[in-house]
């Protein structure tokens, strides 16, 4: 039978690098059942998928090794049950995922009328996270919005009939588009009418 020959890579999303766990596609021509994925790095380190699937002869689905954790360029090898294998030289990139640094949980207490600003940061290799977003189906405390950029959360938040905490996830994406997720709340104090107008918190 003929070898195989890799193509081309695909990252999952619209992501320019990977990193452990990512699933990866990968295409090219002669495919077989049972054939098996190996990932390469510059000092000739192999790293086999944990996990690959067969689409057709032409694309394969791998998962990228856990101990995959060096970044830069890898060489991806598909070897077919017989033995006959290729490689796509620097096939995939491995890149450091988006590390927060504000812990968890909750970010404070602030009092409903009275403006407040909150500050998430995220760093991925020294290097500033490119965006922040709230998590789809997430919700801030009304009156409290997100800076995209600089992951300051503000504002004066709503009226409420009692204290109330909302929690919700926010993702950082890093500049290739890789993201990690954090869950965080903030604690909205009843004010009333009167306590807002002496300012008595």
């Amino acid at each position: 039978e003929p070898a195989p020959i890799v193509s081309s890579i695909t990252y999952p999303s619209s992501q320019t690098a990977a990193s452990a766990g990512d699933v990866i596609t990968i295409t090219g021509t002669g495919f077989k059942s049972g054939a098996t994925v190996k990932f390469i790095s510059g000092g000739g380190t192999n790293y086999a998928s944990p996990t690959v699937a067969r689409t057709n002869s032409s694309t394969l689905t791998a998962v990228i090794a856990s101990g995959m954790s060096a970044e830069g360029a890898y060489d991806v090898n598909v070897a077919n049950p017989s033995g006959l294998g290729a490689s796509l030289e620097n096939g995939v990139t491995i890149d450091g995922l988006p590390v927060f640094s504000t812990a968890s949980g909750s970010l404070g207490t602030m009092v409903a009328g009275q403006s407040a600003n909150f500050t998430i940061a995220a760093l991925e290799d020294s290097v500033a996270i490119a965006s922040f977003a709230l998590k789809t189906g997430n919700a801030l405390p009304p009156g409290m919005s997100l800076n995209s950029t600089t992951g300051v959360i503000s504002g004066a938040p709503a009226a409420v009939e009692t204290d109330t905490t909302t929690t919700f996830i926010i993702i950082a994406t890093d500049a290739e588009n890789q993201t990690s997720e954090r869950s965080f709340s903030i604690t909205v104090q009843y004010a009333s009418v009167y306590s807002l107008i002496l300012g008595d918190t």
